[in-house]
């Protein structure tokens, strides 16, 4: 597990979304990650089993029993979230559970609840809401 957190940390601020989820995508799988590009737009239930990038606009439902959900900067979501392990540029309105680890950059937006067994948030997030760290 440690492997998997040092990874998911230790982007680099220039690092593409998709980079991003292919570095992180050696633990998980050898598979690369799914897309949704930025003139996507998507309503319903979403179920994944490795890795998703969203970069276009999401309503509904996103689920994954250990998957790698990845919110980019222009995206926006209004969806309650239940995944692996979640990076998030973009903007979410609904609440985020995850089994590892949310990962909060700086241009993100976030209105709901928030619950991880790992938290890390950069200085500049707009975020309303509760933060649960359950170890």
């Amino acid at each position: 597990m440690n492997r998997i957190l040092k990874r998911f940390s230790s982007g680099v601020e220039e690092e593409s979304l998709v980079e991003q989820a292919n570095r992180f995508s050696e633990v998980v799988s050898e598979a690369p990650p799914t897309t949704l590009g930025a003139d996507i737009e998507f309503k319903g239930t979403l179920t994944f089993k490795n890795k998703l990038c969203i970069n276009g606009s999401f309503e509904g439902t996103l689920f994954s029993e250990t998957g790698y959900l990845a919110i980019g900067r222009d995206a926006v979501i209004k969806s309650d979230i239940r995944v692996g392990d979640i990076l998030v540029e973009g903007s979410i309105h609904g609440n985020i559970e995850a089994k590892g680890r949310v990962a909060i950059k700086n241009t993100a937006r976030i209105q709901g609840d928030i619950k991880a067994s790992h938290f890390s948030v950069e200085e500049g997030v707009i975020f309303k809401g509760y933060v649960d760290i359950c170890l």
